[in-house]
C-alpha cells in the first residue's frame, strides 16, 4: 500500500536525498580518531579480549548484558586487527541501518492508518537521523545505536505479523529482539509492548496466549541464560549490580525529578514535528495552558530543591554535545569554557517548557480513552513501547543520562508522525519545522564535530607524553584515557559519592589515577603550571577551544 500523502510536491527522490545528507555530516564530522569515547572503552575492551583472546572479559563498569555487542566489535576487528576507528565505522553502519528501519516502519504505520503524510514520515526520519543523541552516539563504540536499530528492526517486524496476520514475522521479531536483549537488557520493555499488542490484536490462527508468547519468550529466555550463565560463569560485573541497587533505592521524588527533565527534554529532541501539529485552540487553552503553568511551577521547584537546572546531564549541553570528561569538567565541577550564556541557557530551558507541554497535549487522547490511544496495532504498539521505554528507564533515577531517552525517542516521533495529517493552513507551520531542523542538524553536527576535534587534541597531547616515555600511571587524561590503560588492572568501581561532581581539588580523580603529575583539562587548575597547550577549530561558539596540558609545580 502507497503512503498517501497531501503534499505532491515533495519530491520522490527525498529520501535519497536524506540520505546523501545524513553520509555527508558523517564525512564532514569524520570518524578518524583512535581513541575510546564516553563510556565505550569498557564495550572496547569486551570485544578486543573476544577478538584476541577468544574469552569475553567483562570490566566492573560494564553495565549492559554486553554480549552481542562484544560478538559484534570482535567480528569488526577481524577484519583490520583492533582499533577505535573500525569500532566507530561498526557503529555507523548500525546507524544506517536503524534509519532505514525507522522509515520503514513509519511508512507502514502511515499507510495502514491512513494517517500522517510522506511529509511527516520524512520529517520524523530526519528528526531522528539528526538528533544530538542518535548522530552524536553513532560516533561511538557505546551500546544505544546498536541496540535501537535492532529494537526498530524488531518493532517493524512484529508490526508486520500484527497487521498483516503473520505469525512467523512475530518469531522473527523475537529473534532480532533475543540479540537486542543482549546488548542492552532494559530493551526487553519493547517485547513486552509487543506481546501486550499482540493480545490485544492476535493474528487471525493464533489464541492471544499464543501471540503474546511468540512475541516475548524467546528474548526472555535469552536474557534470563545469559545472566545464569554469567552467573555461574564470573559474576555480575560491578556495573550492573550497581544499578539494580540504584534501582531499589530510587525515591519517588527522585523519580518525579528526573521524569520532568526527561520530558523537557524530549520536548527539545521532538521540536519539530511538534510545530508542525495543529492543535486546536481550545484543546490548547483547556488542556496546554493549565499543563504548561503545571510544568513550570514542578520543574521550577525540582530544580531549585536539587540544583540541577531543567537539563538532564552527559552528552548535551548548551555549549555543543558529547560529555566533558576530563578533572576540571567532570570531577571538580567546573564550568567549561564552552558552556554557553546564562541567556542562552534560559531561552533553551524556556523553549523546553513550551515544547514539552505541545508533546503532553499531542499525545494525550482526544477523549482521554486508553480504548482511542491503543485502537489500532501500530498505535497500541507505539504507544505501549514509547510508555515502558521511557518509565522503564526512570528507575536509574540516581544516575539518569539524557541518553537513557534514546530507545523511546522514535517511537515518540512515530506517534507524532501518524498525528500529522498534513491538514490545511500549515505553511508557515512547515517552515517553522524545517527551520527547526536545519537548526538541530546544525547543532548535532558542529556538536560532534568539536566533540570529536576536543579529542582529537586531547590525545594529541597524551601521545607526545607517551613518546617521552611518561607512564599511563603519572597521567590523569580524563575519564577514558585512564579507564582503557588502568581499569583492566584496578578492577575498581568508584563510589556514588566519588563519581559526583564539585569534589575537592584535594583528591585525585576518580578514575584510577595513581600519580596525577600531569594532569589533561580545559581551564588552569591551581597547583598546575601550563607545560603545552593544543588547540582546534569549533563549529559553535565560541569558534576556538584548547586542551591544556598542566604539570604539577614541585
Amino acid at each position: 500500500m502507497q503512503v498517501e500523502t497531501n503534499t505532491p510536491s515533495l519530491p520522490r527522490t527525498a529520501p535519497l536525498l536524506l540520505t546523501l545528507a545524513w553520509l555527508a555530516a558523517v564525512v564532514l564530522v569524520g570518524p578518524a580518531g583512535d581513541f575510546a569515547l564516553g563510556d565505550d572503552w569498557a564495550y572496547a575492551w569486551a570485544a578486543k579480549s573476544l577478538c584476541e583472546n577468544g574469552r569475553l572479559d567483562l570490566l566492573p563498569w560494564a553495565a549492559p548484558s554486553l554480549l552481542a555487542h562484544a560478538a559484534w566489535g570482535a567480528l569488526v576487528c577481524l577484519v583490520g586487527g583492533f582499533s577505535f576507528e573500525l569500532l566507530r565505522l561498526g557503529t555507523l553502519l548500525f546507524a544506517a541501518s536503524g534509519l532505514v528501519a525507522f522509515y520503514l516502519l513509519l511508512a507502514r504505520c502511515s499507510s495502514s492508518s491512513r494517517s500522517g503524510s510522506r511529509g511527516s514520515v520524512l520529517l520524523a526520519t530526519a528528526t531522528l537521523a539528526f538528533s544530538p543523541l542518535y548522530f552524536g552516539l553513532s560516533f561511538t563504540f557505546m551500546t544505544e545505536i546498536p541496540c535501537l536499530a535492532l529494537c526498530l528492526w524488531a518493532a517493524l517486524l512484529y508490526l508486520r505479523g500484527l497487521q498483516d496476520d503473520k505469525p512467523g514475522s512475530l518469531l522473527a521479531a523475537a529473534a532480532v529482539m533475543a540479540v537486542a536483549v543482549l546488548v542492552r537488557q532494559n530493551v526487553l520493555l519493547l517485547a513486552v509492548a509487543a506481546a501486550a499488542s499482540a493480545w490485544r490484536f492476535p493474528p487471525g490462527r493464533l489464541t492471544r496466549v499464543a501471540a503474546a508468547a511468540r512475541c516475548l519468550l524467546l528474548p526472555l529466555a535469552s536474557v534470563v541464560a545469559y545472566y545464569a550463565w554469567l552467573l555461574n560463569w564470573q559474576g555480575a560485573p560491578a556495573g550492573a549490580a550497581i544499578r539494580l541497587s540504584d534501582i531499589a533505592s530510587a525515591t519517588p521524588l527522585r523519580v518525579i525529578d528526573v521524569a520532568l527533565r526527561a520530558w523537557l527534554t524530549l520536548g527539545l529532541l521532538a521540536a519539530p514535528l511538534l510545530i508542525r501539529s495543529s492543535l486546536s485552540r481550545d484543546r490548547l487553552l483547556r488542556i496546554g495552558l493549565p499543563a504548561g503553568l503545571l510544568l513550570t511551577v514542578a520543574a521550577c521547584l525540582f530544580a531549585s530543591r536539587t540544583g540541577a537546572g531543567f537539563a538532564l546531564p552527559n552528552l548535551l549541553h548548551a555549549g555543543g554535545t558529547g560529555a566533558l570528561t576530563l578533572r576540571d569538567t567532570l570531577f571538580l565541577g567546573m564550568a567549561s569554557p564552552f558552556d554557553g550564556s546564562t541567556a542562552a541557557r534560559t531561552a533553551i530551558s524556556a523553549a523546553s517548557v513550551l515544547l514539552s507541554t505541545l508533546l503532553f497535549v499531542r499525545l494525550l487522547p482526544t477523549r482521554l480513552s486508553l480504548r482511542e490511544a491503543l485502537d489500532t496495532p501500530a498505535r497500541c504498539l507505539l504507544s505501549l513501547a514509547a510508555a515502558l521505554l521511557l518509565g522503564g528507564s526512570l528507575l536509574q533515577a540516581d544516575f539518569y543520562f539524557d541518553r537513557y531517552l534514546l530507545p523511546a525517542l522514535p517511537f515518540v516521533l512515530a506517534l507524532l508522525a501518524m498525528a500529522d495529517n498534513d491538514g490545511q493552513g500549515r505553511t508557515a507551520a512547515t517552515g517553522l519545522s524545517l527551520a527547526l531542523l536545519a537548526a538541530m542538524t546544525f547543532y548535532s553536527v558542529a556538536g560532534t564535530h568539536d566533540y570529536m576535534q576536543w579529542n582529537r587534541a586531547r590525545h594529541h597531547l597524551l601521545g607526545g607524553l607517551e613518546a617521552r616515555g611518561v607512564a599511563a600511571t603519572e597521567i590523569d587524561g580524563g575519564v577514558e584515557y585512564n579507564g582503557w590503560r588502568l581499569a583492566p588492572l584496578e578492577r575498581s568501581w568508584p563510589t556514588i559519592e566519588e563519581a559526583t561532581p564539585g569534589r575537592s581539588p584535594e583528591k585525585k580523580s576518580w578514575w584510577w589515577v595513581e600519580d596525577d603529575r600531569w594532569v589533561l583539562s580545559f581551564t588552569a587548575l591551581e597547583g598546575y603550571r601550563v607545560a603545552d597547550r593544543r588547540q582546534w577549530q569549533r563549529w559553535l561558539p565560541p569558534s576556538a577551544g584548547e586542551v591544556l596540558l598542566l604539570e604539577r609545580e614541585r
